[in-house]
This record gives C-alpha cells, sequence and structure tokens, in this order.
C-alpha cells in the first residue's frame, strides 16, 4: 500500500471561510453553533491536555514551513503522505506572489529522528485559489499532486494533477496528467494516490452516465510516460454522489469512496466502491455500505487499502453522540469483502467527526478526529491510533494529539502512516509562520524502548577495529541506524539479544557516536547516549637501501625505501616519498605497495652526496623521515668504437664516421681526424656534437689513400679524457666513369658485306687515371665471320692515353688501355657479315672493366651494343 491523500469535500470544507471551524455536514447540513459536549468524568480525564490514552505514544517531530516560506493561513497539513523516508505535505493555500490560493507542497526527508525539507515545489502554472497541494501521494521517488480547483483547457476548475520524479535529490515535473474525459467543473485531482508505476486520480463532479455524478482515472507509466489505462465509475451513480472525493491504490485493487451517495431514501449516507483489475481491465468487485447506514452519515468519506484490508471512514456516524464518527474496516476472501471491525474511540463525543482521514499500514490503522475537543480546548483535534490482533479483532491501541494543540487547529485533518510512526497534519495550527500557517506532526507508537550505546575503544590508533554496539531495552527487533555527528555510517539488524553492532577502522579525527533504533511497529524509536571516540594517525618508519654507494658517473645507483606503519588493518599510505641531495630536492615518487624507487645514473662528481627520505603522511598516516644514506660519484670512463661507412669508398663520394661513446654521460663534441697510412700529418674531418652518445661527421674530401680515422674526446668535470682509432683502416679508392660506345653508323648491313665499328672507350676529366682498363669485343660468331682472316682492329690512343697493343685480329679480348683524366682510345674493328639467305637482325656488343682498385662510378655505360638489320638486298628481294 502507498500512503496517500484526499482532498475532494475538504476544498469546500475550506471554501466556508469562517464556518470552517464549525462542524458540519458539508453541502447538506450546517449547524451555527457547537456546544463542549457534557462527559462524564471519566472521559473528562482522558480528554485533559495532554492526555493520552495510552502511554506507548511519542511526538517524535513537528513540522512547519519555517520564515520565510511560511505563510499566514498557508494550511500546511491540509493534504500528507508518507513512503520510505520522504513525508509529502500540502498547503493548497500557499499564495505564489499575485496568485492567492496558489498552493505549494513540501517535501521533507528523515535523517536519524530529524526530518528536513528537501524541496519545495510550487505549482507549474500558478493560479489563484488553484488548490495546488489538495491531494498528494508518494511512492518511492514518484509524487503525484492534485490541483483540482485549476484551469486547464477543459475548462475552468477542470482540474489538474501532476506528476514528479526525484532524481538524486532534486524533484522535476515528469508529465501533467490529461484524462480523455475532463470538462469544466470536474474537479480532476480531488484525490489522488500513487504506487510504483501506476496512480489514481479522482475527479468528484466528473461526468459519467449523469452529470457530476464523479469519476476516478486510472494511469500506468512506461518508462518515463503516464497513458490513461481506464476511467472507472460507479455501476449505480447518480448526480452528486462525490464519487472519487477519496480514492486510494494497492496492486491490483483500489477503492473509491462516494461520501455524498443516497442509500436507499438516506441522503449522503455514503459508500465506497471496490475495484479490481484483470489482464488490464478494470471492474467494479463490490460496493461497501455502512452496517448500519444513517442520513448524512458521509459513509466514504476517506478510504484506504492494502491488499486484503480496506478501511472506510465515516466521518457523521452517530455513535454514543451526534457526529462521532467511526471507520469501517473489511477484510477479502476471495471476491467478497466483510466487515471486520468498527473502529470508534474509547473517548467519543459529539461532533469528533472521526472518521474524517483514515490510513492503514499492516495491523494498524489511523483515524483523524479534526474536530475533537478536550478540557479548555475547542476543535483541537486527535487523531487516534488502532490495532489488530491475531484473532483480527480491532481495539484501540493510542490517542494522538499535539503537544502545543490550539483551539481549532484541526488536528487530524489528515494522517498518513508508516511502520512504527504516524502523520497528523494541523492545517490551522498557528505558529510562527502565522496564523493558520499549519503544522504537521510525526508521532512514533509502540512500547517505549531505550538505547544504549558502546564502544571496544574511545581512543586508539588509525587501522585498529572499532566496534559499536547497541543494546535496545526491551528486547525488539527492527535496525538501529549507527550515526556520527547526526550522519549515518551504517546500519544493523538486532540479533535475538535485542543487540545490533558496527564494525570499523575509522580514519583518524573525533567522533561523537549515536545510536538510533528506528522501531519495529510494535517498539517505538530511541536514540543513544553518545560515545565519543578519537583516533589519531598511525606512525610510520622508513627504511632506505643503496644498490652501491659509490659508482662511476652514468652508472644507475638505486635508492630503495620501504615504509612500514603500525596500522594492523585498514588501508595501506598514501602519498609520495621525497627525496633530497645535501637538502636540495632531488625527487617525489609516489608510494607502490609499501615502497618508492628512485633511480639516478647522474649524480654530479666531485661531492658526497647525503641522500635523505621523507614522507609527509596522509590523513591516516604520520609521516617520518630516514636517515641520511651516502653516495659517491666518480669520473666515468669513456670508451669510444670508430666506424666508417662506405669502406672502401670511392675518391670524392660522401663517408660518414661514426664514434659511439659509452661509459658515463658524455657531452660536448668530439674531433675526428684521419691520420694517412703509414704516414703523414693528421687531416681534420670535423668535431660534431655528442647527441645520445652518439657523434658522426661527414666528408668527400679525403684523397685516395688508406688512413686510421682517430676521435678525440677531451672530458669534462664527469668524465675523463679519451682517444680511439678505428679497428679498421679507411681505404679511399681512385674513382673514374669509364664509358664505351660502339657504332658502325649503319642501320642495314647486306649478308656478305664487311662491316667497320668504331668503338671509343673514355675517362672524364674529373676522374681519377686508369691503368689497365680491359676492353672485349667477342665478336658474335653468328651473324659475322670472326676468323682472322676477316675480322681486324686497330687502337688508337689521344692524349696521355695508351693501348697495350695497336692492333690485332679476331676478338678483342682484355684488350688493357691506360686512360689519364679526359682522355679516350679509338678501336676501329672491321668484320664480314654471314651470308645466310634471309633477313635477321645482326649485333656486336663491346665492353670496358675498370681496373682492380679503382671504383666505377657508373656501371651502366661500361657496355655498349650496336644492332643492325641484314640481308640480301638492300630493298628486300630475295
Amino acid at each position: 500500500m502507498t500512503i496517500r491523500t484526499i482532498a475532494g469535500f475538504s476544498l469546500a470544507f475550506f471554501a466556508l471561510g469562517a464556518l470552517a471551524q464549525v462542524p458540519a455536514k458539508l453541502g447538506f447540513r450546517t449547524e451555527t453553533g457547537k456546544a463542549v459536549p457534557v462527559q462524564s468524568s471519566p472521559i473528562l480525564l482522558d480528554r485533559t491536555i495532554g492526555a493520552r490514552a495510552l502511554s506507548d505514544v511519542n511526538e517524535a517531530f513537528k513540522i512547519t514551513a519555517g520564515s520565510p516560506l511560511g505563510q499566514p493561513d498557508d494550511r500546511l497539513g491540509r493534504a500528507v503522505a508518507y513512503s520510505s523516508d520522504s513525508i509529502v505535505i500540502g498547503a493548497p493555500s500557499d499564495d505564489n506572489g499575485a496568485f492567492v490560493d496558489a498552493g505549494s507542497v513540501y517535501v521533507y526527508i528523515r535523517s536519524g529522528a530529524v526530518w528536513t525539507r528537501q524541496q519545495k515545489i510550487d505549482p507549474p502554472v500558478p493560479e489563484t485559489n488553484a488548490g495546488f497541494g489538495s491531494s498528494v501521494s508518494i511512492s518511492g521517488n514518484t509524487l503525484v499532486i492534485g490541483s483540482p480547483l485549476s484551469t486547464t483547457s477543459d475548462g475552468n476548475a477542470s482540474g489538474a494533477a501532476y506528476v514528479y520524479l526525484r532524481t538524486g535529490s532534486t524533484w522535476a515535473l515528469q508529465q501533467a496528467l490529461d484524462p480523455a474525459a475532463r470538462n469544466a467543473g470536474d474537479r480532476f485531482g480531488t484525490s489522488v494516490d500513487v504506487e510504483g508505476d501506476n496512480l489514481i486520480v479522482g475527479s468528484r463532479l466528473g461526468d459519467a452516465t449523469n452529470t457530476s455524478q464523479g469519476t476516478a482515472h486510472v494511469f500506468t507509466r512506461s518508462g518515463s510516460v503516464w497513458t490513461e489505462q481506464q476511467r472507472l465509475t460507479a455501476s449505480d451513480g447518480v448526480s452528486g454522489d462525490n464519487f472519487g472525493n477519496t480514492v486510494a491504490f494497492s496492486g491490483n485493487s483500489v477503492i473509491v469512496g462516494a461520501n455524498l451517495a443516497f442509500v436507499s431514501a438516506l441522503e449522503s449516507a455514503g459508500a465506497a466502491y471496490v475495484f479490481v483489475r484483470n489482464a488490464g481491465v478494470w471492474s467494479q468487485q463490490q460496493k461497501l455500505v455502512a452496517p448500519t447506514a444513517g442520513d448524512l452519515d458521509e459513509y466514504g468519506a476517506d478510504v484506504d487499502i492494502e491488499g486484503d484490508t480496506a478501511i472506510v471512514g465515516q466521518r457523521n456516524e452517530d455513535g454514543v453522540a451526534q457526529n462521532t464518527g467511526a471507520a469501517r474496516v473489511y477484510a477479502r476472501s476471495g471476491n467478497t469483502w466483510s466487515l471486520q471491525g468498527t473502529l470508534t474511540a474509547t473517548d467519543a463525543a459529539a461532533n469528533d467527526f472521526l472518521g474524517l482521514t483514515v490510513a492503514l499500514s499492516g495491523n494498524f490503522a489511523l483515524v483523524g478526529a479534526f474536530t475533537e475537543d478536550r478540557t479548555g480546548l475547542l476543535n483541537a483535534g486527535a487523531a487516534y491510533l488502532f490495532e489488530r490482533n491475531g484473532s483480527n479483532v480491532w481495539a484501540q491501541k493510542d490517542k494522538y494529539i499535539a503537544s502545543d494543540a490550539g483551539n481549532d487547529d484541526q488536528f487530524g485533518f489528515e494522517v498518513a502512516m508508516g511502520p512504527g510512526f504516524g502523520v497528523v497534519g494541523s492545517p490551522l495550527d498557528d505558529n510562527s509562520d502565522g496564523v493558520d500557517a499549519g503544522a504537521t506532526y510525526v508521532f512514533n507508537n509502540g512500547t517505549p524502548t531505550t538505547t544504549t550505546l558502546g564502544a571496544t575503544e574511545n581512543a586508539f590508533a588509525y587501522g585498529e577495529s572499532l566496534i559499536l554496539t547497541a543494546i535496545v531495552a526491551p528486547v525488539a527487533t527492527g535496525t538501529v541506524s549507527f550515526l556520527n555527528n547526526g550522519s549515518p555510517v551504517g546500519s544493523d539488524v538486532l540479533s535475538g539479544l535485542s543487540q545490533a553492532s558496527l564494525h570499523l577502522i575509522p580514519s583518524p579525527g573525533s567522533y561523537n557516536f549515536t545510536a538510533h533504533y528506528l522501531g519495529d511497529g510494535t517498539n517505538l524509536a530511541s536514540s543513544s547516549n553518545t560515545q565519543v571516540v578519537t583516533v589519531s594517525k598511525a606512525e610510520t618508519s622508513l627504511q632506505v637501501n643503496l644498490s652501491a654507494a659509490s659508482v662511476p658517473y652514468g652508472q644507475n645507483v638505486t635508492i630503495t625505501t620501504t615504509l612500514t606503519e603500525t596500522a594492523v588493518g585498514g588501508s595501506a599510505p598514501t602519498g609520495s616519498i621525497v627525496f633530497t641531495d645535501n637538502s636540495n630536492f632531488l625527487a617525489s615518487v609516489p608510494l607502490s605497495g609499501g615502497q618508492a624507487v628512485l633511480t639516478r645514473n647522474n649524480l654530479p662528481v666531485g661531492v658526497v652526496h647525503n641522500i635523505v627520505a621523507s614522507y609527509a603522511g596522509d590523513t591516516n598516516f604520520l609521516g617520518t623521515t630516514a636517515g641520511s644514506v651516502q653516495v659517491e660519484t666518480t669520473l666515468a670512463d669513456v670508451a669510444i668504437n670508430v666506424t666508417s661507412s662506405p669502406n672502401p669508398a670511392a675518391r670524392n663520394t660522401s663517408q660518414t664516421f661514426s664514434a659511439t661513446l659509452t661509459g658515463g654521460i658524455p657531452i660536448g663534441n668530439v674531433a675526428f681526424q684521419a691520420l694517412p697510412l703509414p704516414s703523414g700529418s693528421p687531416i681534420a674531418l670535423g668535431s660534431p656534437p655528442i647527441n645520445a652518445g652518439v657523434a658522426m661527421v661527414s666528408s668527400s674530401a679525403l684523397p685516395v689513400g688508406s688512413y686510421t680515422i682517430r676521435v678525440i674526446y677531451v672530458g669534462d668535470t664527469n668524465h675523463n679524457f679519451a682517444i680511439a682509432d678505428s679497428a679498421q683502416p679507411h681505404v679511399v679508392t681512385p674513382a673514374a666513369d669509364l664509358s664505351i660506345v660502339k657504332t658502325n653508323n649503319q642501320i642495314y648491313v647486306t649478308e656478305g658485306e664487311q662491316v667497320t665499328y668504331t668503338i671509343t672507350v673514355s675517362n672524364p676529366a674529373n676522374g681519377d687515371p686508369v691503368v689497365g682498363a680491359l676492353v672485349n669485343d667477342n665478336v658474335n660468331a653468328a651473324y659475322f665471320d670472326d676468323s682472322a682472316a676477316e675480322t681486324t682492329w686497330t687502337c688508337t690512343p689521344t692524349g696521355n692515353a695508351d693501348c697495350a697493343a695497336s692492333a690485332g685480329t679476331g676478338d678483342i679480348s682484355g684488350l688493357a688501355v691506360d686512360l689519364d683524366p679526359g682522355t679516350s682510345v679509338t678501336i676501329l674493328l672491321t668484320t664480314r657479315c654471314r651470308a645466310e639467305g634471309n633477313e635477321f637482325v645482326v649485333s656486336n656488343t663491346a665492353t670496358v672493366v675498370a681496373p682492380s682498385g679503382l671504383t666505377d662510378s657508373n656501371l651502366s655505360n661500361n657496355t655498349s651494343v650496336d644492332a643492325d638489320q641484314s640481308g640480301l638486298f638492300r630493298d628486300g628481294f630475295e
């Protein structure tokens, strides 16, 4: 069941102005005055100021809007609802700027025994006399608010209902409900009740079969959208029944009050209707009427339902006196509801109007009597708590009255219930917010308890376990909430010994622990004594280990710190270890697994390094500093590996010389030299910088010859002098671009014809002298007669060139030629084409090969081919 409230006739009640203080059967019968009822002495004793029918009740909290929100005539408490640890209170007469009686709603949440305001909700569209907050209902994080006199697109006073959703601690409008059949004057929003993804809204003057008969509308939510599922009407409804004046939801059942319905010929005797849902379709299950219906009794003034139990208020029922009021409890068996009990006050008096409001919670019922009088007070109001025993017999258990009750407060005008406590609205309460500002009271009900809190220790260091033990007496069930300075830190369910415990490893600080027993519906909530606990930070210590006490510059030295602490539980120390070198900041290293490791290879040479490690501590641990450890750094020896590439290298080509330096972290420059072999003056190649241990220089200036490449590093404050030679000589070879060209200046060779080829071998002017280049021309015997008789050649040099042979016969094979730069030799080769009797292509190839020790920079021009067409006749005829 979801706790909910009603509106309906109550709006009419407030509209009476001055008559609002006068008990009346609204719309049908009013009285001009009311005398204090004549009562017997025992009853007078029960009704004196501050009296209670029983002793196990506790006024726990009074809620007012408070300055500056609360104002006179706001009538806070006109509607109340409860769900979990939230209370919703309507103030339908709250002014919103220029909009008089626009209305508002307050949401309060509980922390321990204290209720604090979470949010005030104003109407989305303020309107004078709209009555926003005349009805409210809450289920978890969903809130529905009725505004029955709001003007909508359907007309004046057609009424509205709004659904709000709580996210975190903020309420925001989710949807304004829009029923399919709503007309001007319907008062949609007269009553509301929400349960999960289901809600019902009453329209006490909604048109159905008859005008202003009254309707109720069921909505369901899918995702974040509410859709009307069905409109409910009474099967025998007539105009003016006030059907929908009150509503309540429970599972697949709803109950709707019609407090002004005729029963037989009895005017406003009242009725209540139960509807059930099957496969999404609602149907009337039963009509409930009072077992002894009376004229103007208003049975159905309020209703509630929880599972198979329903309660119906009959506020004008004449019991021991006129209008004492009553409430009827029903139980369902199968599809039939039967009267289980009639609830009346043990101190009932005329015009108490018990049953104006009702609420169910398990085996408890709370019934309001908003005009209850007691000695010295008129219309102060009360609420009565009833309990059902194991035999399904209901009896009055308690009576709630306000400790600061005043005349005409109308305490009990609205009620709601939760496990172990009740909520009672007093909309005309006068308080610091003004006359008729309104208030709401929270009561605990049950057997008084005491809660005693003990602690295993009251002063200790972080890491130790603290056990808080709460003992509730007398033996009770339920939950104990443990708090520090009023804020929850945990909870535990009471054991069979009525004890609850909480194990903590609290952080350092001062704590004021209390325990709050929440009650169990039979035993009242209670709060414990305070246990003051002081937790200090845990101690720590540092151990420092060195990988070596003396290292050459550039070699790693590892400093390992291990942080130990005295805490036996809790979290590990966090933060960083700060290292200093001779009081100068060196590094900050985060702790990992209780250790911080610092590796350095660049501590300067020449000083003794006093390394100190410190831990500043954190929220749980004290700081500590380890004693210093000493590290000495010596001059580093540098080894140099010298290489060259390419090696050998042709003269006038780029050659790269590299020095790789190891040992220490050498910086600066190195000098490269080429030492001619076997002797000669050094040739400087350059002084490049060292980059990541490597220095390189390129040169193409070395003459032909062999060299030792030497690298010199002069050292610095951290490194010794170093010198090194290349392991292999660097060789610079002569270079030339030999070329050969062969041509006969013909494109056609006749078979049998003698052909002369000109072969030119050259050495460009920028090359080195060439001695012993070899020329080859193996005459192609397939096409030519290469015999000595038919093939002859001559070799003619130019300039300082030379031919090893000036003439010869047959193939040219390995003819040695010498070519100074810029010279050439010309070879004339004469041969005869063979006669084959058909056309073919004749080709012949000549090559030149550089001598050993000489680099030919371009081999692509060391071969030359001459190819011609051949046949019997030049015109091609055979």
